[in-house]
């Protein structure tokens, strides 16, 4: 990931309370230059009908999967009235906890063609799939059956430290 930027986890106010103003500015713009990066990206790998599926791979390796995750649900959150967005999707940015922030998150809304963007966002969702983090979700029925050698139990992956995820 080239941009280490923190991701600020709290709206400006917040931060304001706290007296890390200076931390929230670092992170709006990098969750903005996070925005503009999805909207290149998207730009540049739409031809018209189809969203090349490897797209997502220069935001994540720039931005890292927890920036990029930050952006795109709160765009979801954002323009959750639009009904372009699929349902799955729609769940996914709904577990994300976004603080309102009513003059500032729409700073970094992408504004890619809403059925494009779906395409995009499942993409993330696919891409860290692909990385077969173990949750809680896993920790279903009888534990006594379940194989848990060499898998790393995190109930929270904001917890872990994002190099570690792949």
């Amino acid at each position: 990931m080239t941009n280490d930027t923190y991701l600020y986890p709290y709206s400006s106010a917040e931060a304001k309370e706290r007296d890390e103003l200076s931390l929230w500015r670092e992170s709006h713009k990098a969750n903005i230059a996070c925005r503009n990066a999805i909207e290149d990206t998207i730009r540049q790998s739409f031809d018209g009908m189809h969203l090349d599926k490897d797209c997502i791979t220069p935001v994540l390796d720039e931005y890292g999967y927890k920036r990029t995750a930050w952006v795109l649900a709160n765009t979801l959150h954002e323009l959750k009235w639009d009904g372009r967005f699929g349902h799955a999707n729609k769940q996914w940015a709904e577990r994300a906890c976004i603080p309102k922030d009513i003059n500032h998150n729409s700073d970094f809304v992408v504004r890619s063609h809403p059925a494009v963007l779906d395409g995009f966002v499942s993409f993330y969702r696919k891409a860290v799939q692909a990385l077969n983090l173990f949750g809680a979700e896993h920790c279903v029925g009888d534990r006594a059956k379940q194989d848990f050698t060499g898998k790393v139990l995190v109930l929270s992956p904001e917890a872990l430290q994002e190099q570690y995820w792949g």
